[in-house]
């Protein structure tokens, strides 16, 4: 085995603000440090979503595994996820095909679309209260020169077999209760309590023998020559040794192989007072075509949750700026739903990562046998975790996926 050595354990802020979700719960586990060395056969370093879907399907399959969180479980990239899961990327299926080839545009968004069909799964067999909603998503735009844009994606997803509708300004009135000039409804979509996910499945995963550590950095990661064996040491003088690694930590860590063709953005998001009016009909949720782009929706106790206003760094804002920011957000959100009648509640800003070709990381190094990535840069976050924990089952157990090759850090 190839020998190497990565070192890890930055210390980046990723939120700035007041966040939500981990109020709305109780029933948070407190998992303690790793304090004595260890020995698996998967290592997964990160807790969050990627790392709590992983865990859980790799132990359904018996394999003996070991996470690892620098912080708590959910604390860290997933904090700053608003719950709107979709199928449908940030880069239309149009444009996909136009710059990627229909094959591979296809594949990806049935990759995505499949992600959607395993996470109803997944949440049916936990059983758990996590904010689970399938739901359908309205893709809206106030430019009337955008008609040709909209139909043209309509068009592409239903002959490539994905449900879609498109709707003029008039039945995005009547069907929807939004102003808008035209719209496009996906459906298959879900809204979902992220922190309360993320408990829920580590907690499933536990009684299946599943080891979690909190608060623990890992400092290096490294395999000698001739050794099959990792080596995992954190800041503390522990070791993990195990026979593969997996790297679902989020927007913390920078990899050799992902040099240059990722990048950190930040984007701010705002949580309501329960909404004191109607809410629109269906309670779908909805995110638009500009750029950057606005997204919303309701939660289980009504409030608003909208996102957007990015921007290209990671360097965070300050308070006074995160609240301006969120005034905008619901001005943006009343220009296509005016009687909303919400006051700000929480706001925050988190930082997020986007690659070259807005595809995910999510498959084996390129150079270094068993050590891979789930790393989901772009805006399906939760969907591409779901997607990860199925290509990784498979590339560890010698099964073929059909669409890893999509994602696949090598490409």
């Amino acid at each position: 085995m190839k020998s190497f050595k990565l070192t890890l354990g930055q210390d980046k802020e990723l939120h700035r603000g007041q966040l939500f979700w981990h109020t709305t719960t109780e029933r948070a586990a407190f998992y303690p440090a790793l304090i004595e060395d260890q020995a698996c056969q998967i290592a997964i370093i990160g807790g969050g979503m990627s790392g709590a879907i992983l865990a859980h399907q790799l132990s359904q399959a018996s394999h003996d595994i070991i996470v690892v969180d620098k912080l708590q479980p959910g604390i860290g990239s997933s904090l700053g996820n608003t719950g709107i899961i979709q199928y449908h990327s940030d880069r239309a299926l149009k444009d996909f095909i136009r710059i990627e080839g229909e094959q591979t545009a296809k594949d990806f968004y049935q990759l995505c679309h499949d992600a959607m069909k395993r996470l109803d799964r997944i949440i049916e067999d936990l059983g758990a209260e996590v904010g689970y909603q399938p739901l359908e998503s309205v893709y809206i735009t106030h430019e009337v020169k955008d008609a040709s844009a909209f139909k043209q994606e309509t068009k592409s997803l239903i002959e490539h077999g994905f449900p879609a509708e498109y709707l003029s300004r008039e039945a995005l009135a009547r069907d929807c209760g939004l102003v808008g000039e035209h719209g496009l409804i996906t459906r298959d979509d879900a809204m979902i309590n992220p922190f309360k996910l993320i408990q829920a499945l580590h907690e499933d995963s536990l009684r299946r023998g599943v080891k979690l550590f909190g608060n623990t950095i890992v400092k290096q990661v490294s395999r000698k020559r001739g050794q099959e064996r990792i080596t995992i040491e954190t800041a503390e003088g522990h070791h993990i040794v195990a026979e593969r690694v997996i790297f679902c930590t989020g927007y913390l860590e920078d990899f050799p192989a992902l040099k240059n063709r990722d990048q950190l953005h930040s984007t701010y998001s705002v949580v309501t007072q329960p909404i004191k009016g109607p809410i629109w009909p269906k309670r779908r949720m909805v995110w638009d075509a500009a750029d950057p782009y606005l997204y919303f929706r309701v939660t289980e106790d009504d409030r608003l949750i909208a996102g957007g206003l990015d921007e290209t760094t990671d360097e965070l804002s300050d308070m006074t700026t995160i609240l301006q920011r969120a005034e905008q957000l619901l001005e943006q959100v009343r220009s296509y739903y005016p009687s909303l009648e919400a006051e700000p509640y929480v706001a925050w800003q988190s930082v997020f990562g986007v690659s070259r070709d807005e595809l995910p990381f999510i498959g084996q190094d390129p150079k270094l046998d068993q050590v891979y990535y789930a790393l989901g840069f772009g805006g399906n976050g939760t969907c591409y975790s779901v997607a990860a924990a199925d290509i990784l089952s498979c590339l560890i157990e010698g099964r073929e996926h059909p669409y890893a090759y999509v994602v696949d850090p090598a490409r």
